[in-house]
């Protein structure tokens, strides 16, 4: 039976979030409102793909499609909008047998990459995977570009005394330290994401950064979503030192954005450990960092004894010329992808 694909209409909103809710491959970023959002406040028109087998609706592959002059760019996700990865998302994956995996998965992306490339016209097409989707070989035999990415994900499991047990003796240091030092580690509001937002602006100044997200983009993410976020904060005397926004989602809690680095090292790693106790105690069995790839960011986090996740960014373009517009892109445009 074939695998096609057709875009979403909003009545099909209910069966998005059904397979949002029940994929292995899913994170918040596939939720129908957060994508809506995103259109808002991008250059990018969304076309929420579903994948059918026959007329079965069998999962999802949100795409965003930018018309930049004579060019037609398309994303899974979009750039500047913090969404760490999307791509397909498949019902039932992990219950299948390997050819049922193998067929679906050279399906969906033959009948994505036909739309795009051939009735949308696109020139460019880049997709971030999902760490639970690793069969890149259907984008190989496409001709895809691919390239590794990589997160860190820690095990709750066993509770927030194992976690502590297993950090680093240089992290408990830390984070005994910070205590001594008088930092006291609390969770925040909703309204405390511009205190965040406006640290992270200003480390990126002064790394010469400029900052692509919006913080209209960030403020309705977090408004729509308030259930679903969790802010901590690192505070000394009056005043706050650092925080970290987190995204909870099905099993995992995962750190979004934020630890912009302070006056004190020690404060990043207590908030890190209040954000680790409190999804301990609230029923999480994941701690998710995203963003491993980068050598200074990796060795800070790897400092709580995580797992390394590897994940896949595939890309494709249609003549020798996009490629070289996209190095140039990547040259002129200084912008943090977060």
């Amino acid at each position: 039976m074939s695998i096609e694909v057709v875009v979403a209409k909003e009545s099909d909103k209910e069966l998005w979030e059904k397979i949002v809710r029940e994929s292995i491959h899913t994170h918040i970023f596939h939720s129908w409102e957060w994508l809506k959002i995103a259109e808002k406040h991008t250059e990018n028109k969304l076309y929420p793909l579903i994948i059918l087998k026959g007329e079965t609706p069998i999962g999802i592959y949100p795409v965003f499609l930018n018309s930049r002059h004579f060019l037609k760019l398309a994303f899974s996700p979009p750039p500047y909008t913090g969404i760490s990865y999307l791509g397909p998302a498949v019902l039932d994956y992990h219950k299948l047998k390997e050819d049922k995996k193998l067929s679906i998965l050279d399906g969906l992306v033959k009948s994505v990459n036909s739309l795009l490339f051939s009735e949308f016209n696109a020139s460019y097409f880049l997709t971030n995977l999902s760490p639970k989707l690793i069969d890149i070989r259907p984008y190989k035999w496409l001709g895809y570009e691919i390239e590794p990415f990589f997160h860190y994900s820690l095990d709750l499991s066993k509770g927030p005394e194992e976690v502590w047990r297993r950090f680093k003796k240089e992290a408990r240091e830390n984070v005994k330290k910070a205590i001594k030092s008088g930092f006291i580690a609390e969770i925040g509001t909703i309204e405390d994401i511009k205190f965040v937002y406006d640290m992270l602006k200003e480390r990126y100044t002064e790394q010469g950064i400029r900052m692509g997200m919006r913080y209209e983009y960030l403020k309705e993410v977090c408004k729509k979503f308030e259930d679903n976020i969790k802010i901590f904060l690192c505070k000394k005397d009056s005043g706050y030192t650092t925080g970290i926004v987190a995204l909870c989602f099905k099993d995992r809690i995962s750190f979004w954005m934020g630890g912009a680095k302070s006056g004190s090292n020690y404060s990043n790693d207590l908030v890190h450990w209040e954000a680790i106790k409190w999804a301990c105690e609230n029923g999480f069995k994941y701690y998710e960092e995203f963003g491993a790839g980068t050598e200074r960011l990796a060795r800070f986090k790897s400092k709580f004894n995580p797992e390394l996740v590897i994940c896949f960014s595939v890309r494709k373009y249609k003549g020798f010329h996009m490629k070289l517009l996209e190095h140039i892109y990547k040259m002129g445009r200084n912008y943090l992808r977060i």
